[in-house]
């Protein structure tokens, strides 16, 4: 009897389904000729291709999704176009991979905190850091730029063949050459005079600090505030704003002059610049990028250099640019098809999900998806939309799990393999964010806010539980038992509440709605490896469009209870608790701290139920994001993986994680051994699994009836 799928065929599906995974900056290529395939596969969430048209238009743009629903394939098809267009060109940056790489100069620290007694030194390093960052930062633009130049100098600028490439980028050499160190060293010395340093002397005055730039409700404002003790009893405070010092630093004034100097010789009207993975870095170096660059290059340039801005839901910045002139393309589902119509929103995004794996697998293996099916093809297209919420690269590892227990083996994959597949996901992939941040090295009140979200996702899981076979409730009692119960709906106000548990699909919101009360409300969708996981039904009665929007699936109730119990308003600079009672009026005056009236305050979850197990945790198992990133990676992998495989899973450049598993094997928490080709392999050791992922029912999703 011969097999079913020839080896060929399971090469080609398994390429198929690999380059859905691909992260970030991967670019889709022909594997032998290195073409790129972009254009062919390219499959736009929306009919005309609508979200592409969109980022080609001399717009700011910022394209907001959760991680691998495709902004940077997005990005990669945009900037194809581009390369075909005689007045744009565009230039691609890794911004977390670029800020991650920034170093400190430590000579120049000492030599500062030497010069500069009224600075605090941490405030140096952040200055030193960020100079760092916004140095590399330009760089790599102006490099990204002469790549495309010499790449399409034939086609482009044929009538400049006198000068060289080089000759052209000289002058914007020339501005970073002179923000040497003197330079910043001056500047800085000029800050330290200027009007934002005051001796204050409690005997005759107070002082009064203002946060510059205030608070847009998600991220407090960059200035540092540093105070120094004198002996008898003055008060000196100097406040850095670090983004007013690295423009005159830069001169970046000079810099877009030079810029647009350099371009409109080439006939260029437009530079699109494609910043990948904005969100990752952490919220005071977001608001240093925006206000330092982003913004004066976008606000002073007269529309000639546009950015295209790849972020995630909640996770933005915008300072001071224009929010009226720029455009706002999301790939959530409920914002890409809303139209009050629950099940036409599902068909739409069963639609796009059909369209993207089918193109994927004519392509790759010149056979229809359904080839690989067995079953109701209408259910497993269901199936694969509810179990991925037309997440491309959710869908690439539910089919890569079901490659491995069904292909392979010479069976077709069925809607039963892929709910399988969907357990599996949540349990490697996702459920693991609680266990390895145990590990994590930051405060306790980072690390019991992260907690603090287990628990209440534990509480929204127990009510779905309970109201798949609640026999009180009027509704429910009208359902066949055990009741769909995979939904939920929350007052809109409690979004932000949610936001971190959606970030990392533990929810997914699929609409904005007004419930039964005609309150504005939000629906939920609890992970569908999760619903398999706890036994709890998923979707909803096809006769009952309105099912969760009936008040037993209401659960601001319950949300409203872990905020009296589970948060506070933390001032981050004098570590103040407040009562949430006073949220409102804090808010009222930009998050500044009632107390120090310096600091800015934010909101912090914590968890009473796991206090004691974050604090039980051995000091010398923490480590950064990074770090444990690694490890959970070659944990769940559970087999040698090369730098770029790593990277992939953490979406980060493979040189960090070169770095990075460096230190991890320093530690003896990884081996890293070169195969025959020479090639650095790298996997967890035996001590690495003992010390971070040693069975521990705590560490898991625990409901408790």
């Amino acid at each position: 009897m011969s097999d079913l799928y020839s080896k060929q065929e399971l090469n080609d599906f398994h390429s198929a389904i690999q380059s859905l995974k691909l992260y970030r900056r991967a670019e889709l290529t022909e594997q032998q000729s290195n073409k790129l395939i972009i254009k062919d596969l390219y499959i736009d969430p929306l009919p005309n291709d609508s979200i592409f048209r969109s980022l080609l238009k001399p717009n700011t743009a910022f394209l907001v999704g959760r991680k691998g629903t495709g902004k940077s394939t997005i990005f990669q098809r945009v900037q194809y176009e581009i390369l075909g267009e005689e007045n744009k060109t565009s230039s691609y940056i890794d911004i977390k991979t670029i800020y991650e790489s920034s170093q400190i100069n430590a000579s120049l620290l000492n030599k500062l905190e030497e010069m500069y007694h009224g600075f605090d030194r941490s405030q140096l390093e952040k200055a030193l850091l960020y100079r760092s960052f916004i140095k590399e930062l330009i760089t790599e633009i102006k490099n990204q730029l002469k790549r495309e130049l010499e790449l399409n100098l034939v086609k482009k600028f044929s009538n400049f063949f006198t000068k060289s490439v080089d000759d052209l980028f000289k002058n914007l050499d020339n501005i970073l050459i002179s923000a040497d160190d003197e330079n910043f060293r001056s500047i800085l010395g000029i800050k330290s005079i200027s009007g934002s340093n005051t001796v204050t002397n409690d005997q005759t005055r107070t002082a009064k600090a203002s946060v510059s730039g205030g608070y847009n409700g998600i991220l407090p404002n960059i200035s540092g505030n540093i105070e120094d003790k004198i002996e008898d009893k003055k008060k000196q405070t100097q406040n850095i704003n670090f983004s007013d010092i690295l423009i005159r630093h830069f001169n970046i004034k000079e810099y877009i002059r030079s810029l647009k100097t350099l371009l409109e010789k080439h006939k260029i009207r437009h530079l699109f610049i494609f910043i990948d993975d904005f969100s990752e870095l952490p919220e005071d170096a977001m608001q240093v990028v925006v206000d330092t660059l982003l913004e004066p290059l976008n606000n002073w340039s007269d529309e000639f250099i546009k950015f295209k801005i790849a972020a995630y839901p909640n996770r933005i910045y915008y300072g001071k640019i224009d929010k009226t002139k720029i455009d706002e393309c999301s790939l959530d589902s409920y914002k890409l098809y809303a139209n009050g119509d629950s099940s036409k929103e599902i068909s739409k995004g069963i639609d796009f999900t059909k369209r993207l794996l089918t193109t994927r697998i004519e392509h790759y293996c010149k056979k229809s998806a359904e080839h690989f099916f067995k079953g109701d093809t209408n259910v497993i297209w269901n199936t694969l939309y509810e179990t991925t919420m037309g997440n491309p690269r959710i869908l690439g590892y539910l089919l890569s799990f079901a490659y491995e227990t069904n292909l392979i083996y010479q069976n077709k994959i069925d809607s039963i393999s892929i709910q399988n597949a969907s357990v599996r996901y949540f349990s490697e992939k996702i459920e693991d964010y609680f266990r390895i941040n145990k590990f994590l090295h930051e405060s306790f009140t980072e690390k019991s806010s992260i907690y603090g979200l287990k628990e209440l996702l534990e509480h929204l899981i127990l009510q779905a539980k309970k109201n798949a076979t609640n026999e009180q409730d009027s509704f429910l009692k009208q359902v066949s038992k055990p009741a769909p119960a995979s939904h939920f709906h929350i007052n809109r106000n409690f979004d932000s509440v949610l936001s971190t548990l959606e970030l990392n699909f533990f929810l997914t919101k699929c609409q904005e709605r007004t419930d039964r009360d005609d309150k504005e409300v939000s629906v939920y969708c609890f992970n569908y490896g999760l619903c398999q996981k706890f036994k709890i039904p998923f979707g909803q009665p096809s006769n009952q469009p309105l099912y969760f929007i009936e008040r037993v699936f209401d659960y601001s109730p319950l949300i409203q209870e872990y905020i009296k119990n589970n948060q506070e308003i933390l001032c981050t600079k004098c570590n103040a608790v407040h009562e949430f009672s006073k949220l409102e009026s804090i808010k009222m005056f930009e998050w500044l701290c009632p107390k120090c009236k310096t600091g800015v305050c934010k909101v912090v979850n914590l968890s009473k139920k796991y206090e004691n197990m974050i604090k039980e945790v051995d000091e010398s198992l923490l480590l950064p994001k990074t770090e444990l990133g690694i490890l959970q990676t070659l944990n769940s992998e559970n087999r040698p993986l090369f730098a770029k495989d790593v990277a992939g899973e953490l979406d980060c450049s493979y040189q960090l994680i070169g770095k990075r598993a460096v230190k991890l094997s320093q530690k003896g928490l990884i081996q890293r051994e070169k195969n025959k080709k020479n090639r650095t392999e790298y996997e967890i050791s035996e001590l690495g699994k003992n010390s971070y992922f040693s069975e521990n029912d705590k560490e898991s999703l625990t409901v408790e009836e």
